[in-house]
């Protein structure tokens, strides 16, 4: 484990386990040395994880990754990670922190994932993209459907507006943690520690229904600012 790390305040991370008679439980997991990058607004550090998981774990942000490396990038070894990522923060609030680390994590908090399920669904079918599967999405190409030119060809166009509607997401999603940063009045340029900032926004007036409201926006009416 790493020395002197304990002594900090840490990230609780608070997911579903197994259901019981009482119904479905929660578990929560305690991360230290969790930081936001003050240049990309992701999280990264040297993790130390204790709960289900127990270990330290190094978790880079986009500026610490190399560009060219596969996107799949197993960390650490083993079945539950698909790439360099343990938590993140919620791409719609951006002021809770959710589980990643797997091509099927949400991109959300449940509240504001119920939200954007709800946007979607009075859609008619996803505009708000929920996570990085296409599955996730109901974009598949099944059996004798990939030996159909037609088929092979919608789905290809509908795999690249999805991946061009996650970038478009994650953009968005830096810009509204920068966003409330400034809000929270931390100082701009230096690292932040990821526990300290959820502290303060828990007590703050940010608001997670105003944020899908600007995100949906956002959606509606191309790259945009984000307002407080």
């Amino acid at each position: 484990m790493s020395v002197g790390v304990a002594t900090e305040r840490p990230v609780e991370l608070s997911f579903a386990a197994a259901a019981s008679r009482a119904g479905t439980r929660r578990r929560v997991e305690q991360v230290f040395g969790a930081r936001i990058c003050p240049a990309c607004f992701q999280c990264r550090g040297q993790l130390e994880v204790r709960g289900r998981l127990e270990g330290d774990f190094s978790q880079r942000c986009a500026c610490d990754r190399n560009p060219t490396a596969e996107c799949w990038e197993a960390f650490p070894a083993g079945p539950r990670f698909d790439f360099n990522s343990y938590l993140e923060l919620c791409y719609c609030c951006g002021i809770e922190t959710v589980r990643s680390g797997s091509r099927w994590s949400a991109f959300y908090c449940r509240e504001c994932m119920d939200r954007v399920r709800a946007f979607n669904r009075r859609c008619g079918g996803w505009v708000i993209p929920i996570g990085r599967h296409s599955a996730m999405h109901g974009e598949l190409l099944r059996g004798n459907e990939a030996m159909i030119e037609e088929h092979a060809t919608h789905f290809l166009r509908r795999l690249r507006s999805l991946f061009a509607a996650i970038e478009q997401l994650e953009h968005w999603a830096r810009a509204r943690i920068e966003q409330n940063l400034l809000v929270l009045g931390f100082p701009a340029g230096q690292e932040i520690d990821l526990a300290e900032y959820l502290a303060r926004a828990e007590h703050s007036l940010l608001d997670k229904e105003l944020a899908f409201e600007r995100l949906c926006h956002h959606f509606s009416s191309g790259p945009l600012g984000v307002d407080a």
